[in-house]
């Protein structure tokens, strides 16, 4: 059993249109041997909380994983503890930063590697052959039946030089070269496969919508395919099926197959079992009507837990946020423009907010009332520096530092910058004699640098305080890469500090000092 999972995978990135080239193409294979549900939505725009969901069988507000550093409700059987139980070798493959072993779902994995999340300083998205390529090398190690994982984000990985069609068609090949390494294993044809994609992908055409908040069907209806076992020879299934259904399904299939069946524990939004939709006797197999629920969690604030909802009926959208209310047509609204709610109306709405929200969010409190500041304030630079900031900000001493340079300023403004520095300018402008003189600086980094830069003088070895500089600036370095992800992400790790400054002042005003 493979489950094969990404990040923005929404339902019409896995193009199988009949002209598709099939030359080293992973996406051609995939099409021409998996079922394809056309309907299938995410139950969280969080990739943990959406994992959550295909490891336990249940919507996130059951297993209680919101956020990347929430944790797993205990007790939860998972999918893997019955594959474990059943005697299966597990293993977890990480590509992304979002899932990480403090989310408790790396229980009953064998082997759990969540390194991604580690690779600050270059990349913390890994390339799917490194982690296919890890996977390979686990299978290779022992051929008990397996049930393994591995996710990916390269999708969203994009570079200067990239696009999403460019990563699409990188990963299309890199499939190709990984289906085809299983072929030759002869592991393929006897395994289950799942491609499924974790949340869609957010066209940013909405106004206030990030990819964590857009609760719209462009954002949350993903990619799912299936292969079962099938004998060598055998004709893949290709067939598709328009139900609707959930990410809690597959747990609740997978769950049900390795003899751990659960109904769902979320009165209201029943769970399906999927296994009779890839028997080809009963491919047109229909099920009743029901609902499906979505949730967007606010990652900025981490208690109260705020969460958004978007539920999905038969005929309708319904977002039900805090503030309002939306409600839109699936059968003649594609775009979801057109709001069909209306205040004070008898419409008759389900509202999960009504049936379990008063348990989860403090009286009063706005779930999207910092990510929309933060968005505020992160957009237009002109806006940022049309607001008077603190005379301590680093970008206000920088365009001051650059000012004085310019002598566009008078000599009293120096004054009013040193000691905005703690002291340390004149230590720029007056080198000092005395290592005494450096506790008038309260930079630490700083204080590293010019004992590195003067350590003849204070009678300093000079390859020590080398070093302790290096190192000290490499850390300093680091938090901010991991800080700009975690901000990237929207708080993805949860180590947002409203109030902490990252910037040592002093880096903007010595260009040796990082050099």
């Amino acid at each position: 059993m493979l489950i094969l999972a990404f990040d923005q995978l929404d339902n019409e990135r896995l193009n199988c249109s009949e002209d598709k080239n099939d030359d080293n193409s992973g996406i051609a294979l995939i099409c021409k041997e998996f079922m394809r549900f056309t309907h299938a939505y995410t139950t969280s725009l969080q990739p943990a909380a959406a994992m959550g969901s295909v490891l336990t069988g249940q919507y996130p507000l059951i297993h209680n994983v919101h956020r990347s550093y929430d944790s797993l409700q205990i007790p939860m059987t998972t999918v893997q503890e019955a594959a474990y139980r059943k005697g299966y070798r597990t293993g977890f493959f990480a590509g992304n930063p979002h899932i990480l072993k403090k989310t408790g779902l790396s229980k009953y994995f064998d082997t759990f590697d969540d390194s991604a999340a580690a690779q600050y300083s270059n990349q913390i998205i890994k390339d799917f052959k490194i982690t296919s390529d890890s996977f390979l090398d686990w299978q290779k190690e022992d051929s008990t039946p397996f049930f393994a994982v591995i996710t990916n984000s390269e999708i969203e990985a994009l570079n200067e030089q990239d696009t999403s069609t460019t990563n699409i068609e990188k990963l299309d090949e890199k499939l190709f070269n990984f289906i085809s390494e299983l072929k030759h294993r002869g592991i393929w044809d006897k395994t289950y496969v799942y491609v499924v994609g974790l949340r869609g992908g957010n066209n940013y055409n909405r106004l206030n919508e990030t990819p964590f908040l857009n609760l719209h069907s462009e954002n949350t209806l993903v990619s799912l395919l299936i292969k079962p076992p099938r004998m060598s020879g055998d004709e893949g299934i290709s067939w598709k099926n328009d139900t609707p259904i959930s990410l809690a399904d597959i747990g609740h299939t997978l769950k049900s197959f390795f003899g751990a069946d659960e109904p769902s524990a979320l009165e209201g939004f029943p769970l399906l079992n999927l296994t009779p939709f890839y028997s080809e006797a009963s491919a047109d197999s229909k099920t009743n009507p029901r609902y499906l629920l979505v949730e967007a969690a606010n990652t900025w604030i981490k208690k109260p837990l705020q969460l958004n909802f978007a539920v999905i009926t038969p005929t309708l959208l319904i977002i039900d946020r805090k503030e309002e209310t939306e409600v839109f047509s699936l059968a003649t609204d594609k775009f979801e423009v057109v709001n069909l709610y209306k205040t004070n109306s008898e419409q008759d709405i389900p509202s999960p907010r009504r049936l379990f929200v008063t348990s989860i969010t403090q009286p009063g409190d706005n779930g999207m009332t910092l990510a929309k500041d933060y968005l505020k304030n992160t957009l237009p630079a002109a806006d940022f520096f049309s607001v008077k900031i603190a005379e301590t900000h680093p970008l206000y001493l920088y365009w001051l530092n650059q000012q004085l340079k310019a002598k566009q300023i008078e000599k009293m403004d120096l004054i009013k910058l040193d000691m905005a520095y703690s002291g340390c300018l004149n230590l720029i402008s007056k080198p000092p004699v005395v290592i005494s003189q450096l506790k008038s600086c309260h930079d630490s980094l700083f204080v590293d640098y010019l004992k590195y830069k003067h350590a003849p003088q204070f009678d300093l070895n000079t390859e020590k305080t080398k070093l302790a500089y290096e190192l000290n600036r490499k850390k300093y370095f680091e938090e901010i890469k991991i800080a700009n992800w975690n901000l990237a992400m929207e708080n993805i790790w949860g180590l947002h500090e409203q109030n902490k400054t990252w910037y040592h002042p002093l880096i903007f005003v010595d260009p040796n000092f990082v050099q």
